[in-house]
């Protein structure tokens, strides 16, 4: 089968960042025996490989060109740029006028309104229009595609039922199917951890629904014994370090302003004992599963997709608010069986969605659209 991952953005050399959870994907099908070969609009063409992936840069009206060429269209995070060549709309349209066989993986944000996800955040002036485009421009363009398509051969796929509910709601459509973003078990490998008192966040600082006053907060109310690295970057690292300041937090709460590349993040987690997760919107928590696999204790604060990926004081820990949370990791870390017997059984829920067989759900749904 011959497969054409379309996305707005896709790692290389310079920026092995973006869009990760696409290129291993990618890479999986490669292993899998399957033909794939990426497509991402852009101003500029470009074509390189990526740790054996073809990518291919180009204004969105060229890649509708060769769109006929393949079994399958596989879109991930196909955004909406007006009067721009990055543009996906001409791919959507494409899509519509000639019924090419697709999938559509929405991931979240993408398919969400601003007013859904603004927690509070201090925008410039360009930063408010790009997100008011996206209310006005991009998700009445979005659902016109959704509704044109449903019930006509395309199919959408979401990381979590939570998800799926609000796809549902938001465009009112029924063909929507759930298949997690796989965790790489082999990557993450599991690893007993000793001292139990060392917690890690791996968060961008630039957006308030990743909740780092909360994370904060936890640390507040756990003797002192316990300490937090926090890792991201973004605008609000200064307010944050103020913040840690006031509570007389600075010995024990550290931001590390990095990026951690996802090949070293194996390493990184088994120098910690605890992922604290206080996001206020998450459709899956990729970092904070990767973090289960490798055999940290996660606690993460209850809301949007979380239940669905951590059965409390089973597979990591839940909790509704700061000081709850911190209780149940006392409890946790504060007793080897019970830290041990949590931590083990999180590592066997992440082996239910390892990688190869998330990616051998999607590689079945596809073959079956490419099929019709």
């Amino acid at each position: 089968m011959k497969i054409a991952i379309i996305t707005s953005r896709y790692p290389s050399e310079g920026n092995p960042y973006n869009h990760m959870f696409v290129h291993v994907r990618s890479k999986e099908y490669i292993n899998q025996g399957e033909q794939v070969e990426v497509f991402v609009p852009s101003n500029e063409i470009s074509d390189y490989i990526f740790e054996g992936v073809r990518v291919r840069g180009m204004p969105s009206k060229e890649i509708t060109k060769f769109l006929k060429e393949y079994d399958v269209l596989y879109l991930h995070l196909l955004h909406l740029y007006p009067l721009m060549k990055t543009d996906g709309w001409p791919i959507y349209k494409a899509i519509m006028q000639d019924k090419y066989p697709f999938a559509m993986y929405v991931h979240g944000s993408e398919a969400t309104y601003f007013r859904d996800r603004y927690f509070g955040d201090r925008f410039q002036l360009q930063d408010l229009l790009s997100l008011l485009r996206k209310d006005f421009y991009h998700m009445p363009r979005l659902k016109k595609f959704l509704k044109e398509i449903a019930g006509k051969g395309g199919l959408i796929i979401t990381p979590s039922d939570w998800m799926k509910d609000q796809i549902k709601i938001a465009f009112n459509i029924d063909n929507v199917y759930t298949i997690p973003n796989g965790i790489d078990v082999g990557l993450f490998s599991f690893k007993l951890i000793k001292s139990e008192r060392r917690i890690i966040a791996v968060r961008p600082l630039g957006d308030k629904v990743y909740d780092i006053e909360c994370t904060i907060e936890v640390l507040s109310f756990l003797p002192e014994q316990y300490t937090l690295d926090i890792y991201g970057k973004g605008q609000y690292k200064d307010d944050y370090e103020k913040l840690i300041f006031s509570k007389g937090l600075s010995e024990r709460i550290k931001i590390i302003d990095n990026f951690i590349d996802r090949n070293k993040m194996k390493k990184l987690f088994h120098k910690y004992d605890v992922f604290i997760s206080t996001t206020k919107l998450d459709t899956q928590g990729i970092t904070m599963l990767e973090a289960m696999s490798s055999g940290l204790l996660v606690a993460a604060i209850n809301n949007s997709s979380k239940e669905e990926f951590i059965s409390d004081m089973e597979t990591g820990i839940l909790a509704n608010r700061p000081k709850e949370l911190a209780e149940k990791i006392l409890k946790v870390t504060s007793s080897k069986e019970l830290f041990e017997r949590i931590t083990k059984a999180g590592r066997g829920s992440m082996e239910e969605i390892d990688l190869k067989l998330t990616c051998k759900k999607e590689l079945r749904i596809l073959k079956e659209i490419a099929s019709r």
